[in-house]
């Protein structure tokens, strides 16, 4: 195991089941940058005739589709594997699921209309893929105030830290100022988060939650 503390930035909800996968080969500690609001659902309703790709790209929607209830000829691809995992558990068919990120979500979409449920933050990479797709923001994000004594304190010798937004990058610097800098690895997930922590002159490494392997190596 490697002895270097890793912090997970992922929501406070999401945390139990991430740290439980990761324990046996990292040291964990929570270090939540996002908390999340449910928005209502707009009137899709004159969508339901035609055919349409929804795009589902975080776990967080789950709530988002069941009320809205996709029509039988629509096609639903998501994310593997949390989201794809989430949907399934909720009896929510999943058409395709994809690795990576909305970018790839996108790049496997078919000709229908393209419709994107996300968070108000979200939408950037199947909107540059697919400038006709109609992003609809189903969650707010935002910040927590701080982040927890323990996160701080694994922050004080070396430490390796985990992202899986832009938003998850922009709330760290925020709360942990200077810390970014003194990271020794920052593991990204997604090329959007990637290029947010490039922009801090951040080298980064590949890392998938799923993936454990992925936070065992140099």
């Amino acid at each position: 195991m490697d002895p270097v503390p890793l912090l997970l930035t992922r929501a406070a909800e999401e945390l139990p089941e991430m740290t439980a996968m990761l324990a046996p080969f990292r040291r964990v500690f929570p270090a939540p940058c996002l908390q999340f609001e449910e928005l209502p659902l707009p009137d899709l309703s004159a969508l339901r005739e035609e055919k349409v790709e929804l795009l589902l790209s975080s776990p967080r929607v789950v709530s988002a589709v069941i009320a809205l209830n996709p029509p039988a000829h629509w096609r639903i691809l998501a994310l593997a594997p949390r989201t794809t995992a989430a949907l399934q558990a909720a009896g929510i068919r999943v058409d395709k699921a994809v690795e990576g990120g909305g970018s790839a979500l996108a790049s496997v979409a078919g000709n229908g209309r393209l419709l994107l449920l996300t968070s108000d933050l979200g939408g950037a990479e199947v909107r540059a893929q697919r400038p006709d797709a109609q992003i609809v923001a189903v969650y707010r994000t935002g910040c927590p105030e701080r982040l927890p004594d323990s996160a701080i304190q694994a922050m004080e010798a070396d430490f390796d830290v985990h992202f899986a937004s832009p938003s998850a990058v922009e709330n760290f610097v925020r709360l942990a100022p200077g810390r970014l800098e003194r990271a020794r690895r920052c593991y990204a997930h997604g090329g959007s988060t990637v290029a947010a922590l490039r922009s801090c002159g951040r080298a980064v490494l590949p890392g998938a939650l799923g993936r454990p392997q992925d936070f065992t190596s140099g």
